[in-house]
């Protein structure tokens, strides 16, 4: 990792710019690569929402047919959970501290934080409105329905209860459906906040639950690997779906029926749709580490993530093509990361001038050079940043904010973006009765990008 603080002041304005570029070789090491930790999907009016947590703490967010991911939240995250309804996308971080976060309605709504203490958790989204679920430190099942205001439920565990593994949420036609797996490994389900549950299988390891036209499903993966499920509601005819060899399993149901997807211990991805009876259909051949379905308009979705971290989706049949939606960078070679720190000191600031602070983490690799976060902090409440790209191969980018939240906002647009050897980023600061200041990011072929401080 090479870190390089640079401070400059100039007509009045003081800048500093923190860059911090993580720069890796091609190799096959796995040493230091960012790679997704987590992936889910969900599918709803907008269409199919990919959500990711990456070895950094990342959480991120998609929808398949949009060009770039948006960064819902930086760093210090553990688990995420996406959902999409007629109330818009629902998303769930948890943080490395045990709070769990969510936000309804749109990737740009504002984060509400619902609970402390927490070791898992779950969203879904249906006529019911929005649903969040969690189990706390001491294994007990929490959940609250018609949107993430409302008060929290005990759904299972505690006292003599013992105490929650696991859990799973889904909203359909018949009401909100509920999963626990106990401690114990069995996994009970019900529809209905005040029903009564109903066992549905015991030596559980796994468990998964989705709701649509054709009822509740569940989905079970024993100790054994054999893979269970059932659909049209909770305590229905359970179907063995496939005798041992598995390690993950996903159901979803939509308007093309039942989705289920398998992943077995060579890493060979299986799924089927349509039906409980449907053949099952060889979607990759080892290899892969994490699966998910899901199920729209569009038709069936699956996702996959491969031994190399690179995430593909696929969207309208289990037959539709794989496109490739993340990929990691290649791996640093070397054991472990030499730091250098280069510090040049800030002179005290003129009267009246206006200090930023700009944070910007890149990798590079023979592909050219993707920026991975910008952030900027110290802005007066009416500065104002244009952001420009200069280059025959630029992406098109040009665009102006003012104001802290709509300059962030067009930070975080620039998240993900790939830059070619030879374009220049342009960033120009400016507030009112002072002089711009502008900053340039040259992209270099094989080293990392140089910041400079242009002349105004």
């Amino acid at each position: 990792m090479t870190t390089d603080r640079a401070g400059w002041i100039r007509h009045g304005i003081a800048l500093v710019v923190l860059v911090v570029a993580m720069i890796w070789a091609p190799t096959a090491s796995a040493a230091g690569q960012v790679i997704p930790r987590q992936i889910t999907l969900a599918d709803g009016p907008d269409g199919a929402l990919l959500g990711m947590l990456d070895s950094d703490g990342n959480v991120w967010a998609k929808f398949v047919n949009a060009s770039a991911w948006t960064l819902e939240f930086s760093g210090g995250q553990t688990q995420v959970a996406v959902a999409d309804g007629p109330h818009g996308p629902v998303i769930g971080r948890l943080d490395s501290s045990g709070t769990f976060w969510a936000k309804a309605g749109g990737l740009g709504a504002t984060w509400v934080r619902e609970q402390s203490g927490v070791r898992q958790i779950a969203v879904a989204d249906g006529a019911d409105g929005p649903m969040a679920g969690y189990v706390d430190a001491a294994g007990t099942f929490y959940a609250k329905t018609g949107g993430l205001s409302t008060a929290w439920t005990h759904m299972y565990g505690g006292g003599s209860l013992g105490s929650v593994s696991a859990i799973a949420l889904a909203d359909g036609s018949g009401g909100p459906d509920y999963g626990a797996l106990t401690s114990a490994g069995e996994f009970l389900a019900k529809t209905g906040v005040d029903s009564g549950w109903t066992e549905e299988g015991t030596g559980i390891g796994q468990i998964a639950l989705a709701d649509g036209p054709d009822g509740t499903t569940v989905g079970m993966l024993d100790s054994r690997g054999t893979f269970s499920a059932r659909t049209g509601g909770v305590g229905g005819t359970l179907v063995d779906e496939y005798p041992g060899g598995q390690t993950a399993i996903a159901v979803a149901d939509g308007p093309h029926g039942p989705v289920l997807g398998r992943l077995d211990s060579t890493g060979s991805f299986s799924a089927k749709a349509g039906s409980m009876s449907a053949a099952w259909t060889l979607e990759f051949q080892g290899g892969q580490t994490q699966i998910a379905v899901t199920d729209g308009s569009n038709g069936p979705v699956l996702g996959r993530v491969d031994s190399a971290g690179d995430v593909y989706v696929k969207t309208g049949g289990l037959s539709a093509a794989w496109v490739l939606e993340y990929a990691p960078p290649p791996a640093q070679s070397t054991p472990s990361p030499t730091q250098v720190t280069q510090v040049t000191p800030v002179p005290p600031r003129a009267p009246g001038a206006v200090r930023a602070r700009f944070v910007i983490k890149w990798h590079w690799d023979s592909r050219g050079t993707v920026l991975r976060l910008v952030r900027v902090s110290g802005l007066p409440a009416h500065a104002r940043l244009t952001v420009r790209c200069l280059g025959r191969r630029c992406p098109r980018i040009r665009a102006t904010a003012s104001g802290r939240k709509p300059i962030s906002r067009l930070l975080v647009r620039l998240s993900r973006r790939r830059f070619l050897p030879g374009d220049r980023i342009l960033l120009v600061v400016s507030a009112p009765g002072r002089r711009p200041e502008r900053i340039a990011l040259d992209i270099r072929r094989r080293r990392s990008p140089r910041a400079r401080l242009l002349s105004a």
